[in-house]
């Protein structure tokens, strides 16, 4: 699982391919990006604030692989500052948002839970409960009522960082995020007396939207249980759009017990925003899309939060293209997927106030790590100066105000 030595290739430029989210990656003030001991740069960024390690092992669970066209073997790190080696762990969360207690079997009387809540032994469970087949599903089913955003590249960032750098546009969806696509393959996926029955859900937000705007297409009742710390921006929204939204708890821990546990929800379809297997693949389909608009992308740049939408795009892209490099960003101040690979399973991790609100999610979700860890090349960290600056970045180069 080492990586042998090979020769930067200097004949051509890389294409990376960015979600435009809170990633702090392409800023371009000298120093503001450091590679961690055991990563390499996949493009020739020398002179951009981008400092380049040797070639030694990547910290991740599956081999590492060179291109057999003269390519070279590389990861982007945003983990540490020079010296300052990789971050400390995480010590374990006892009370946070994502990291609770379900209620008893007993005691659930209110919505069905999703299968993870089950007494199902580990061992019975599949190892990757997503397959690429239902990635290609989720793309039929979703055609044609979610936008397929456009993939532009930024000639201003791709000068800064020396490689050919495109944005998917997914905050252009009607709702303002990604999160549509596995709303409507979930909805979709329901049995036909569920969806008469209706769904139900805990969001703080882009879930519930998502879920509430297409659910008033399809004709699908949705609940959402929203803690009432939400903004109340989207609160209004998802009633403007006909959603049932009763506000509960302090955190979407307590919303999300609240669903399961409250009788009067009973028979509602629990959908996750980041781990149901449908929701999972819905977010897949943006990686088929990126091969498509640029067939030889060399490496993908993810956000992580609850970890479903890198493990649906490494799913779908991995499976068409195994060359292509899948890299995870996190926010140091809620690492918790950082901790998941250290850990081996998911992992509660303290969560301190960061600018990337939106994947500040204390424990990733079983199912998406289980197929993320397959998949996924590797993952990194970035500071809340990085996370400002590539607002910053995206506003000065992009145009665009996003999460």
């Amino acid at each position: 699982k080492g990586v042998s030595s090979w020769s930067p290739c200097t004949t051509s430029k890389m294409r990376i391919l960015v979600i435009p989210a809170l990633l702090a990656l392409f800023a371009s003030e000298a120093n503001a990006f450091h590679t961690a001991p055991g990563a390499t740069l996949p493009f020739a960024a020398r002179g951009h604030g981008i400092a380049a390690s040797t070639s030694r092992t990547l910290p991740r669970g599956g081999a590492a692989r060179s291109s057999s066209g003269g390519g070279f073997l590389s990861t982007i790190s945003l983990a540490a500052k020079k010296g300052e080696g990789a971050p400390a762990a995480q010590p374990v969360v006892t009370d946070s948002d994502e990291n609770f207690t379900t209620p008893p079997a007993m005691e659930m009387t209110g919505a069905i839970p999703p299968k993870w809540h089950l007494d199902t032994p580990q061992a019975e469970r599949p190892n990757i409960p997503v397959c690429f087949e239902d990635v290609c599903k989720a793309g039929q089913r979703i055609r044609g009522a979610v936008k397929y955003t456009a993939c532009v590249k930024n000639p201003e960032i791709s000068e800064i960082t020396g490689c050919e750098v495109y944005f998917k546009h997914e905050y252009k969806q009607f709702t303002g995020s990604f999160k549509e696509r596995g709303a409507r393959n979930a909805l979709i996926s329901l049995d036909a007396r569920q969806k008469e029955v209706g769904v139900i859900a805990a969001s703080a937000g882009n879930h519930a939207l998502g879920l509430a705007y297409h659910g008033k297409l399809l004709g699908i009742p949705v609940t959402v249980i929203m803690p009432k710390t939400a903004p109340l921006t989207k609160i209004n929204k998802c009633r403007k759009l006909g959603a049932n939204v009763v506000l509960f708890g302090a955190h979407i821990g307590e919303a999300k017990d609240h669903a399961l546990a409250d009788p009067k929800f009973q028979g509602l379809q629990y959908i996750n925003g980041y781990d149901d297997p449908a929701i999972v693949a819905g977010a897949g389909t943006i990686g088929l899309e990126i091969l498509e608009q640029i067939p030889d992308v060399d490496a993908i740049i993810v956000p992580v939060g609850g970890a479903g939408l890198i493990a649906g795009i490494s799913l779908a892209v991995k499976s068409v293209s195994p060359s292509v490099f899948v890299i995870g960003v996190e926010p140091e101040r809620c690492a918790s997927y950082t901790e998941a690979l250290r850990a081996g399973k998911p992992t509660g991790v303290a969560v301190a106030p960061t600018l990337a609100d939106g994947l500040a999610v204390p424990t990733v979700g079983p199912h998406a790590f289980e197929v993320a860890r397959h998949f996924v090349d590797s993952v990194h960290l970035t500071s809340e100066k990085q996370v400002a600056l590539a607002v910053l970045r995206l506003v000065e180069h992009e145009k665009a105000v996003v999460e």
